[in-house]
């Protein structure tokens, strides 16, 4: 028996402005939210927040899961983070826990990270993502370049909310860029 697949691929969002404050340092973006009309997802609410501290090159992304049914859900998260850094993604390369990987005509996944980066070798240019739920992905994709995605499995207990939160740290080297790793233990 196959799996039942929903995405929010033509769902109406709704989006809002929004502030937010941690620690004395205000956060402002955006607040995307859904109630998905198919069958898969009806019973979830959806909640996106992107973002940014003024003049900073980190973004944060909150994808906030409510489960509105009584009895447990399991839900497939996903989406990716395809970035340029002033060169082509196919020259772009690619780094992560234990893992290099240069320009080839093989592509290649990993998953369960909680961070990766993408460099440009010429430039030093890099993007760090950071996802301290370990629901990171590195994503080769060959010739085609190399990106950064989220995937995994999220739990929902009955009437449960759950949130992955996703940072992506724009930086002039991957030094600097590795420097965020510590964005992990958030």
């Amino acid at each position: 028996q196959a799996e039942e697949c929903g995405n929010l691929v033509g769902e109406h969002l709704q989006a809002e402005p929004m502030t937010s404050e941690a620690a004395g340092v205000t956060w402002s973006g955006v607040r995307l939210a859904v109630r998905p009309e198919r069958k898969e997802l009806r019973d979830v609410a959806v909640q996106m927040v992107y973002a940014t501290l003024p003049g900073s090159p980190l973004l944060r992304a909150v994808l906030r899961l409510t489960n509105l049914r009584p009895t447990r859900q399991q839900i497939f998260i996903g989406g990716s983070a395809a970035f340029s850094l002033g060169t082509s993604q196919s020259a772009l390369v690619l780094h992560g826990e234990g893992v290099t990987r240069r320009p080839t005509p093989w592509g290649a996944w990993c998953s369960g990270r909680r961070w990766g980066a993408l460099e440009d070798p010429v430039s030093g240019a890099s993007v760090l993502g950071v996802c301290p739920q370990g629901h990171l992905a590195l994503n080769d994709l060959g010739n085609t370049g190399r990106e950064l995605a989220l995937a995994g499995r999220v739990d929902l207990p009955g009437e449960a909310t759950r949130e992955v939160v996703w940072y992506l740290y724009l930086a002039p080297d991957l030094e600097a860029a590795l420097a965020m790793r510590a964005l992990a233990r958030l």
